[in-house]
């Protein structure tokens, strides 16, 4: 593996180049200008730059962003001051492999450049994956998935297969023991927002303290302040006469996650921004201030940007939550993660449901992984399970689980939903949409959310909506 090492501090590059020279499976090149270095290495091939971050003239982030869209194939890791620590993260969605800080631990450089070559050579688990498509025929209960494409937390797990996951995976493993730095989760629904925070709640070391979710949108504006701070005895009528303790106090120690953080109030959005800035708040009715011990990881499934240009989200708010953000891809752009999924999601319904799996098709498998997912993990997930619950055979095959389109799957990736000829109302669709859905589950709310492929808190808030709207045209 041919490794440049480039730094401004010509000692610094003499000494780094010595120690590296000492193995075997490396050569090296050195570098004190960083533009000399870009020239060079959009030249001659290389695997890897080792680069200061802050240096004259380009800094080791261009140099990163530049070569992730000119010389993909070129891994970077940078070497970060403390004042550099965040820019250094945040460098994970521009491509770096990774970094390490000043002083230099060189074994941890070691142990990097032990796991990179051992990439270089091997195929990607995932990848392995993909020869069971060529099969006719596949047993699920023979498939042993390797552990390292998982996240475990209790009895959910979450596939880190594909490239973009693997990054997301390093930024969070980096961010986690900063604790003081808040972040900001973005991603589609049924993309794995609290999962995300669940990960970094465990790396940051913190697995046996408190996790508390909070769901923004699930909660009436008037409740929420209580809710999330607290309230001292005798705060508003009909107060707990002890008062309570808020999330942020029950999180003390570990995580509080803040989540659908847009759907908050104006007036609920400062006084978040006190307590990130400050770290502190008041409760509910109360005079003493008091400290927050948590660290407190926001998400959202929304455009927090169009938000802010329409007045409906506080700029200095975005500004201090984007500090570091995570952006879960959508399901279609992780193609990597979609077969790991589908077989692990097959073989925990027949665990779970105490059945024995059937086979299933090679073209099935295909169907499944060539599939667009609007609905993300959670729509894959609930096709698995309509897909083996219901059917009688002992084959599982593409009408299994695509019963209307199962030919067009493979090569139209497209929801199988068909617009109607005349124009319609949406709202009223939506509307008529719920409504059935309820009365096809005997109105059990849990089921018919499942079904939509929507969390109860947002099949709620969307079953409120319908109810307001059905009440506004019998007035």
């Amino acid at each position: 593996m041919k490794v440049m090492i480039l730094d401004d501090e010509a000692e610094l590059v003499a000494a780094l180049d010595d120690f590296l020279k000492l193995r075997d499976d490396l050569e090296t090149a050195t570098m004190t200008d960083s533009n000399g270095a870009l020239e060079y290495l959009l030249r001659e091939e290389a695997d890897l730059l080792i680069s200061d971050c802050r240096m004259p003239g380009l800094s080791g982030i261009d140099l990163a962003e530049r070569l992730s869209r000119e010389k993909p194939g070129l891994r970077t890791i940078l070497v970060s001051g403390e004042e550099d620590i965040i820019q250094s993260i945040n460098a994970f969605d521009l491509g770096i492999y990774d970094f390490i800080t000043k002083p230099l631990d060189l074994n941890r450089l070691s142990a990097m450049l032990d796991k990179l070559t051992a990439e270089k050579k091997g195929e990607a688990p995932a990848q392995e994956l993909e020869r069971l498509l060529q099969k006719d025929k596949i047993s699920l209960e023979d498939i042993t998935l390797p552990r390292e494409l998982f996240f475990l937390d209790g009895k959910q797990q979450f596939v880190l297969a594909d490239r973009k996951m693997q990054k997301l995976r390093k930024k969070i493993a980096k961010l986690a023991r900063f604790t003081h730095i808040p972040i900001l989760i973005e991603g589609p629904t049924g993309s794995g927002k609290e999962m995300v925070a669940r990960m970094i709640h465990r790396e940051a070391g913190t697995a046996d303290a408190p996790f508390v979710g909070l769901n923004c949108g699930a909660i009436e504006g008037n409740l929420f302040e209580s809710e999330l701070f607290g309230y001292e005895k005798g705060a508003f009528t009909g107060a707990d006469s002890q008062g309570k303790p808020g999330k942020i106090a029950l999180a003390e120690g570990g995580t509080l996650f803040l989540d659908e953080i847009t759907e908050i109030s104006q007036e609920i959005q400062v006084k978040l921004l006190r307590v990130l800035q400050e770290q502190e708040y008041y409760p509910v009715g109360g005079s003493r201030v008091k400290k927050v011990k948590a660290r407190i990881v926001c998400a959202t499934n929304r455009d927090i940007a169009s938000l802010v240009r329409e007045g409906l989200f506080r700029e200095d708010l975005l500004y201090r939550l984007d500090v570091c953000k995570l952006t879960i891809p959508p399901l279609k752009e992780r193609p990597d993660d979609i077969l790991p999924l589908i077989i692990h999601g097959l073989q925990e319904i027949g665990r779970q449901n105490r059945v024995s799996l059937p086979r299933i098709s090679g073209d099935a498998l295909k169907a499944l992984r060539n599939y667009d997912w609007p609905g993300n993990v959670r729509e894959l997930k609930n096709c698995l399970t309509r897909g083996v619950l219901f059917s009688d055979s002992r084959l599982l095959t593409g009408e299994d689980f695509f019963p209307d389109s199962a030919a067009q799957v493979p090569e139209n990736s497209r929801s199988p939903f068909l617009l109607p000829e005349e124009p319609f109302d949406l709202n009223r669709m939506v509307e008529e949409l719920i409504l059935q859905t309820l009365e096809k589950f005997d109105g059990n709310k849990s089921r018919a959310a499942d079904y939509l492929g929507l969390d109860r808190y947002q099949f709620y808030r969307r079953y409120r909506q319908v109810l307001e709207e059905y009440q506004s045209r019998n007035d």
